[in-house]
């Protein structure tokens, strides 16, 4: 895709020769997209058509010419290129109008896109098969903080850390041992417990509250070294317990076996630009823990619920889940400590932690 987009850019400053017009460029590529997106399948089975008519009017012609019917052959043949006129003015009106409605909606853009793809990481730990980094970028309209953790979860150990008593992601991965943690699941404020379903070690620990279900439709669940994504609802629960010993209810789910799921209808509040943790999962069997920051007027903006999906998608992952966020959001590593800036003390830095109910641990072992 994102090797089309680059070609369409090249193509467009070929064409022009002349000054680039302010948000010429955007819908060039914007209508590039559109037409990648939606037609390039469409296209491909029009080539087929287009082949398989070829072949049929070459045996027609070698049929009808001996039988003196030319004539109706053209009129067949001056019909087919007419369909096919036809076809093309379609194709282009409705490719104009699908860059229309992304843009009179707000929806992320080819701009976004590009910039993900180009995205330069600043490394904060590199260890066999597990990298931490981080980035700051213009993304939707705003300044983006986002920080990333990704290991190939075969060569280590995921752990569901459960403590006694709310504690900073920081000091829960450092008593586990671990290699790289971040915070995890929804917990009640008055009570100080989670507040979703939680099984550790073969234990289920917290059952998930009726308040929770607007959100709570996803579980990372880990079985052996293997780190799964599934959709999730309260009934699962004795199901998940006999399954695996240790599973996390979280949401909204934003990827589901490569298909990305949809909240549109659901706008402010929780669903708006706030900052976020992520937990997901790559064809490839790697484990991918991502914290975007947020509450920071010109420096980190949070995302949106949507933007979100679109961010996990555009990096790759297979399946992703929303954990708790807000001043939640704690990304951690062995050699940098806390990666990312949680926005709990209302500065840009790394001390900002909030304690929380639980977190998602690496270990290697």
């Amino acid at each position: 895709m994102q090797i089309y987009l680059l070609f369409a850019e090249a193509e467009y400053l070929r064409r022009s020769q002349r000054t680039i017009k302010p948000g010429a460029m955007q819908i060039y590529l914007l209508f590039a997209e559109a037409e990648y997106l939606w037609f390039a399948p469409w296209m491909l089975c029009l080539g087929i058509i287009k082949l398989a008519l070829a072949s049929a009017l070459g045996f027609s012609y070698l049929y009808v010419a001996g039988h003196g019917r030319f004539r109706s052959l053209q009129i067949f043949c001056r019909k087919i290129r007419v369909t096919m006129k036809t076809a093309k003015r379609m194709k282009r009106v409705l490719g104009w109008l699908l860059v229309c409605l992304p843009v009179a909606a707000g929806a992320q853009s080819v701009q976004d896109s590009l910039a993900i793809a180009a995205i330069r990481w600043d490394t904060c730990c590199v260890r066999p098969h597990l990298v931490a980094v981080q980035a700051q970028l213009e993304l939707f309209g705003a300044p983006q903080a986002i920080s990333m953790v990704r290991y190939d979860a075969g060569r280590y150990r995921t752990r569901i850390v459960q403590p006694d008593s709310l504690t900073l992601t920081s000091v829960l991965a450092e008593a586990e041992g671990a290699v790289a943690a971040v915070n995890a699941g929804y917990f009640n404020v008055k009570t100080l417990v989670p507040s979703t379903f939680v099984r550790v070690g073969g234990r289920t620990v917290a059952a998930t509250e009726a308040r929770e279900e607007f959100r709570v439709n996803g579980v990372v669940a880990i079985k052996g070294r293997r780190v799964r994504i599934e959709p999730y609802v309260p009934a699962d629960d004795a199901r998940l317990a006999r399954r695996y010993r240790d599973a996390l209810a979280a949401g909204p789910l934003l990827l589901c076996r490569g298909e990305a799921l949809s909240y549109a209808d659901r706008e402010g509040g929780f669903w708006g630009r706030h900052p976020r943790s992520v937990v997901g999962v790559t064809r490839r069997g790697e484990a991918v823990m991502i914290v975007v920051d947020g509450r920071f007027p010109g420096q980190a903006a949070g995302m949106t619920i949507g933007e979100l999906i679109y961010l996990v998608r555009q990096l790759g992952l297979y399946s992703a889940l929303n954990l708790d966020g807000g001043g939640s959001s704690t990304l951690w590593c062995e050699e940098a400590g806390v990666v990312n800036r949680p926005s709990d003390n209302r500065r840009f830095d790394h001390e900002g932690e909030r304690r929380v109910t639980n977190c998602i641990a690496v270990v290697a072992e």
